[in-house]
């Protein structure tokens, strides 16, 4: 704390009348940075100083030095500007502009995973600057979250550091436990082999980034750092879609071509990045309000509809048995009727998609800008689905829904075969409660499951289905010309 304290002085002595230092904002194996106030134009800065033992080697104080100026040549929205470079009472330090807020490993740290917007984006302006310093020949060498800024309020990533830190190694060892990562988990592997380097490398380090805040993971883990070099050398890196799945696509595989150990199948340069990490355009027409309504409308007797074709559904399978049971064939007919009544609630149904088509006929829509229509709910709904994660079912949960559904059914039909005196009397309540708590049982262990009891397609289909087989077909062709639907 002393050593702390008389280096402090030391700096504020050194700098006394152009800079106010206040405190310390973090320190590395390459520097310590200090917020301080600039006096004569009245602003927040920070000042990174290369640490003594390193200013007094002439080498490494004259890298630095000249890496600083490379450096403070940048100037782009997503880079931290340098505003100057120098000595002051054998201290070697450079000042750039300080910025509010916490780098991308804090977040890190203290929130766990970004959301993939988020990861997008971040990863979108860093690719940028690269490539912007790219094209000036320089490459940053040490492209990791501490060295990424978010500003607060805005979010916006700004990266820092460029090429201050090559070939000193963080602070501490690449494995201490204490921290998120170290600089050797964010090496290329022609880094780290002391190759040729390109802003290739610096596209690798930034797809380890991407991996590390998609995931909260690393893609190589070792408990050394010989082994890591090797691994990273040596093995392809895993899918980030295992770390992270229900990841966009996109994002992914972009991630991990970064992640490629061969230079010429990563991508070519930060622009390339930023393009591939780009939302896609909206290329859906835009839908007029009506139509949208029309889309959305719901028909409001459509639960009790289904409640009664349901109920009668479960009669008709209860007459087929009692049927079969006594060989009453005769009661065929009966059979039929009670299946068409379960039919019924068709017509009703129909009648309302029609009467919602004929609105729109009436004020000017044709067929084709109902198909057009449909077809634009059909890809949202699909886009939808892709992200909607609690929907996808595994094998063994769509098996116990199936179940749930089979045994409510024949609770159904075991209260019919009861009503009809099918059942002997002395068995009717264990035939009527068997069915009927081997449902409660598979209904709440779906619910244990988190599986829902109507599946996807099927709510979203139930009348929405209908509704597109219906326009699509020729039958709907039929009727929207009885309606009176205009030609153009």
């Amino acid at each position: 704390m002393t050593a702390l304290s008389s280096e402090f002085l030391g700096l504020q002595g050194a700098l006394a009348g152009e800079y106010s230092i206040e405190r310390e904002l973090g320190r590395g194996g390459m520097g310590i940075v200090y917020l301080a106030r600039d006096v004569q134009l009245d602003r927040d800065v920070a000042i990174k100083v290369l640490p003594m033992q390193l200013a007094r080697d002439p080498e490494s104080r004259e890298r630095f030095l000249r890496e600083a100026r490379t450096a403070a040549g940048l100037s782009h929205p997503h880079i931290v500007p340098i505003h100057r470079v120098g000595e002051a009472g054998g201290y070697v330090f450079f000042v750039m502009s300080y910025v509010a807020g916490e780098t991308l490993g804090e977040r890190l740290r203290a929130t766990g995973p970004l959301p993939p917007a988020e990861t997008m984006r971040v990863m979108r302006e860093v690719a940028w600057a690269l490539a912007y310093a790219h094209g000036r020949g320089i490459v940053h060498r040490d492209v990791k979250p501490d060295n990424i800024l978010l500003e607060t309020g805005t979010g916006r990533a700004l990266v820092t550091d460029f090429g201050i830190a090559h070939g000193t190694g963080a602070a501490g060892p690449a494995t201490d436990p204490g921290r998120i990562m170290g600089t050797a988990h964010f090496m290329s592997p022609e880094q780290a082999a002391s190759e040729p380097l390109d802003g290739r490398s610096d596209i690798y380090s930034l797809g380890v980034v991407g991996y590390l805040a998609a995931s909260g993971r690393l893609p190589f883990e070792s408990p050394n750092l010989p082994a890591l070099l090797v691994r990273q050398a040596t093995e392809a890196a895993p899918p980030v879609m295992a770390a992270a799945p229900g990841m966009p696509p996109a994002l992914a595989n972009a991630i991990d071509r970064c992640l490629d150990r061969d230079v010429s199948r990563r991508f070519a340069d930060g622009e390339a990045l930023a393009a591939a990490l780009a939302p896609v355009a909206d290329s859906r027409p835009a839908l007029p309000a009506s139509l949208r309504a029309w889309l959305a409308a719901r028909n409001p007797a459509l639960a009790a509809y289904s409640l009664w074709s349901g109920m009668l559904t479960i009669g008709t399978l209860g007459q087929t048995v009692e049927m079969i049971s006594r060989g009453r064939y005769d009661r065929f007919h009966s059979v039929l009727g009670t299946a068409a009544l379960a039919m019924a609630p068709l017509i009703p149904i129909v009648g309302f998609q029609l009467n919602q088509a004929y609105r729109l006929f009436r004020a000017g829509y044709t067929l084709g800008d109902l198909r057009m229509a449909l077809d634009v709910g059909e890809r949202e709904r699909q886009e939808g689905e892709s992200l909607a994660v609690e929907d996808k079912v595994r094998p063994l949960h769509a098996l116990v829904r199936v179940a749930t559904y089979f045994s409510a059914a024949m609770s159904g039909v075991a209260v019919w075969l009861a009503v009809k005196a099918v059942i002997a009397p002395g068995r009717t309540a264990a035939a009527i409660m068997t069915p009927v708590i081997a449902t409660m049982v598979l209904a709440a262990t779906c619910n244990a499951l988190e599986v829902p009891l109507m599946p996807a397609f099927i709510r979203n289909r139930l009348q929405a289905g209908l509704r597109e087989r219906l326009w699509h077909s020729r039958a709907g062709a039929w009727l929207a010309r009885r309606l009176g639907a205009p030609t153009r």
